[in-house]
């Protein structure tokens, strides 16, 4: 009895240690299962996908490279893995956040080596270049406009033509503004170089061109200023407030702009008849071919008729005129006026009797230049 007692007792054992042996073979069946590299696979795809269509790109990407690094050949898992990329690069796109989206695609171009990103990226560089280009186009724009008006200004306000000369001081304030404007397009203009057009300024007559941009009230400038016309306009507006090294500057870069350093040197114009300094401004100038009749009393109120010839003839010293001479002479008259210090000097002589100065007069300005002929203020500042 005892020994078979024994006997079912050990057939117990067995029995219940052969159970246990299956159950954990079963066990450690489903746990090896479950942590299979290609399970593992499986439900991150699917963790993946469900964020990418909840638009949560991120997390989708945090769950599609888990896959990624188990199965870098498996075509799916790359596959989603791109999708996820492109999609949250296209939203930034949407967003106008170009260099986040450029940001994220490299990231994923450089985990996966799919073109398709790399050929995403090309493209959104190419749409931000456009935009760059058409802001910097837009802000040499404004600027070229703001300087045309501000010149214009000048002009309209009667600088440099007006009745009296004017002090450097006074024209500091019309000056200056369009000074700085000019030294910020400047600026704007090396960074935004690839938006500067070529150059277009009139290499011809430069000196005279360049004395317009101060005394015309529709000042020839094109849409967008090229170096040429910049430093023009930045050199004359120099001369008017007596900055001559800032002035002789603005002079050199004209010449490398449009290639004549001839005007850095005494020259004359393209007609041979005006000769400027190194600064622009005018040495001499010939003028001729003014034909007018008048009534001569002195034999019998006959009409007659001449042709006069004018010279001009400029000194300056320490950027202010100090001499101007005008001489015209015609075949019955001459007369010359000049201003030296705060004289002007008038002398007529006409052996017809009847001409506007009959008599030679000396009359006195004062500090300011106030005097009655109406005279040009270019490059005259008294200090």
């Amino acid at each position: 009895m005892l020994s078979k007692f024994k006997e079912n007792r050990k057939k117990i054992v067995v029995v219940f240690v052969c159970l246990m042996a299956v159950i954990i073979a079963v066990t450690v069946g489903v746990i090896v299962y479950r942590n299979s590299d290609k399970v593992k696979v499986k439900n991150y795809l699917e963790m993946g996908s469900k964020y990418l269509s909840e638009m949560q790109y991120e997390q989708a990407i945090v769950e599609f490279t888990k896959a990624f690094e188990l199965d870098p050949d498996n075509p799916v898992v790359t596959g989603n893995l791109v999708t996820a990329y492109s999609n949250w690069a296209d939203a930034l796109v949407e967003e106008e956040n170009y260099d986040k989206a450029i940001e994220i695609l490299t990231q994923g171009y450089e985990l996966t080596g799919d073109e398709s990103l790399n050929a995403r990226i090309t493209e959104i560089r190419g749409t931000l270049k456009a935009i760059s280009d058409k802001n910097h186009r837009d802000i040499l724009y404004a600027l070229t406009a703001k300087i045309h008006d501000g010149l214009a200004g000048i002009g309209i306000a009667g600088m440099p033509s007006s009745g009296r000369y004017r002090t450097f001081d006074e024209k500091r304030e019309v000056f200056m503004p369009v000074i700085n404007d000019l030294n910020d397009y400047i600026e704007k203009m090396d960074l935004y170089s690839d938006q500067v057009p070529q150059e277009q300024f009139p290499v011809s007559d430069v000196d005279a061109y360049c004395n317009g941009l101060t005394t015309a009230t529709d000042v020839d400038l094109p849409a967008i200023l090229t170096p040429g016309y910049v430093y023009a306009a930045l050199s004359v507006c120099y001369l008017h407030i007596g900055e001559m090294e800032n002035c002789l500057n603005a002079r050199t870069k004209l010449a490398e702009a449009i290639g004549d350093k001839t005007i850095l040197n005494d020259h004359f114009d393209s007609s041979g008849d005006t000769e400027y300094d190194k600064y622009g401004r005018t040495l001499r100038s010939i003028s001729g071919g003014f034909s007018f009749g008048y009534s001569d009393e002195s034999a019998n109120n006959e009409t007659r008729s001449e042709t006069e010839y004018s010279l001009d003839v400029y000194e300056y010293e320490n950027g202010r005129m100090i001499s101007d001479t005008q001489t015209s002479v015609g075949l019955y008259h001459y007369y010359t006026y000049s201003y030296q210090g705060d004289t002007v000097n008038v002398e007529c002589y006409s052996d017809i009797g009847v001409m506007q100065y009959d008599t030679s007069e000396t009359f006195q300005i004062d500090k300011y230049g106030n005097n009655p002929r109406d005279t040009e203020m270019w490059a005259i500042s008294v200090q």
